[in-house]
């Protein structure tokens, strides 16, 4: 009677159940995992949940940094043309407040707000001080995880690294990293639909940088890419 009973419990706790295709005395079913499982179906299972949505429709989820005194460098002021857009300096309480004022709206809606730090204070790009570190759009987030572009700024250059870590310690998978001489901030792209995106040529992203993303694009989803 006690050897039924163990045997029954080990039946229901076999360790093997889980996995597919699984044939006893036999090696993985190779093909059948390459062929039949994709990414996504196994996303949940590693990542603890189906990272990304690209579609038009209801901010669920956001990553949020606040604006600190590396925003307002007096170092800034030496060449504002080449830091600052308009040439002013901006307010760094009022941008402060305006900062806090979206992320109360936000868990207002019910929208969960993550609140990131960067890994070193101040950020620091490939260039020496990082301007602009908060600026939005620091990464895509597609079906499955997340671009990391290659900033066209050079005061940029270097929050991806920034930008990876933070993404990866809230759990979301990175899918690519533009390198080599390809430069796309894909945020500066626009989401049409769940399957349209239009991505433009410009300072924010050069061809090689577009030939990088366009197939991470594909994969994740969009059938139509101008």
């Amino acid at each position: 009677m006690s050897n039924n009973s163990n045997s029954d419990s080990g039946k229901a706790t076999n360790p093997f159940e889980g996995f597919s295709f699984y044939e006893e005395g036999k090696v993985p079913q190779y093909h059948k995992y390459h062929a039949e499982v994709s990414y996504m179906d196994e996303l949940e299972r590693i990542w603890g949940k189906k990272w990304g949505a690209q579609g038009i429709g209801c901010l669920r989820e956001v990553a949020m940094v606040s604006p600190t005194e590396t925003e307002v460098l007096e170092l800034y002021e030496q060449d504002s043309s080449f830091f600052v857009f308009n040439g002013v300096t901006p307010n760094l309480a009022l941008m402060q407040e305006q900062h806090q004022g979206l992320v109360q709206l936000y868990e207002s809606l019910d929208i969960k707000v993550n609140q990131i730090r960067w890994a070193d204070d101040p950020p620091m790009s490939a260039y020496g001080p990082m301007k602009r570190s908060i600026s939005a759009a620091a990464g895509f987030v597609v079906n499955g995880g997340a671009i990391i572009p290659r900033e066209a700024t050079p005061y940029w250059r270097g929050r991806s690294k920034y930008v990876t870590k933070a993404l990866v310690d809230l759990g979301c998978p990175i899918l690519y990293t533009v390198h080599g001489h390809g430069v796309c901030e894909v945020g500066a792209g626009v989401r049409m639909s769940d399957d349209f995106f239009i991505l433009m040529l410009s300072t924010d992203c050069n061809r090689e940088g577009a030939e990088q993303v366009l197939p991470v694009l594909e994969r994740a989803g969009y059938k139509k890419i101008l």
